[in-house]
């Protein structure tokens, strides 16, 4: 029987090094590379097409759910199983959208995970029972409504970087040195970003990046 072919994409190396430890100890599966940011994991999938891709949701350069709606557009039909800390009904409604296969608790056991591995491989969904135990409740009392088009979703990868950069302190000099690009561009990016958003002000940007968890309030985060 063939082996599940698996890339981990986690930012943070011992983390990495740790999940695809455990993965190796299951005979069915192979872990066939490592990505450490979202632009990596593009280029990886794209070369080795693994039968499973899986990834931190909060991913530097592009998090979890936009790398998965660039897989998809791109016809890459690898399951993207994603860990996520936020048990919010609206961001885990945002994988699916983008073509995610299934969401796992950061807090989910190892039991859990090869659960989930599985379920994802053979093409069924995967959504650990916290998180789907918050959103049933929500269907049951007549809550869940048709979700709007996130303003979030019409930024450009540029504009996100800008964001997320902006909301965590740098300044428009910084900004520009890291992606290489002229302030006079960032600016740009700035105004546009905001416009698409209809917010004006940093605070404005700062609380909607807490609220989409484009940011963490957690220290050392």
């Amino acid at each position: 029987m063939a082996k599940i072919r698996i890339l981990v994409a986690e930012e943070h190396t011992l983390c990495c090094e740790a999940i695809c430890a455990l993965l190796r100890n299951n005979k069915e599966i192979e872990v066939i590379d490592q990505a450490y940011n979202g632009k990596e994991v593009l280029e990886k999938v794209s070369k080795q097409l693994p039968d499973v891709v899986l990834m931190n949701a909060n991913m530097s350069i592009m998090d979890g759910v936009e790398v998965t709606h660039q897989l998809r557009k791109g016809n890459i039909t690898a399951k993207v199983l994603l860990i996520t800390p936020y048990e919010n009904k609206e961001y885990i409604l945002s994988g699916f959208r983008a073509g995610v296969n299934g969401v796992l608790s950061k807090y989910a056991t190892s039991a859990d995970l090869f659960s989930a591995i599985r379920a994802v491989s053979r093409g069924d969904y995967f959504i650990y029972p916290s998180i789907a135990k918050i959103i049933v409740h929500e269907y049951l009392q007549g809550i869940w409504k048709p979700v709007r088009r996130d303003p979030y979703e019409k930024l450009t990868p540029k504009e996100r970087q800008v964001l997320k950069l902006i909301t965590e302190g740098s300044k428009s000099g910084e900004i520009a040195c890291r992606l290489k690009m002229t302030v006079k561009t960032v600016l740009a990016h700035r105004t546009n970003m905001m416009r698409k958003l209809g917010i004006h002000s940093k605070t404005g940007l700062v609380t909607y990046a807490i609220r989409r968890h484009l940011i963490s309030l957690e220290p050392g985060k």
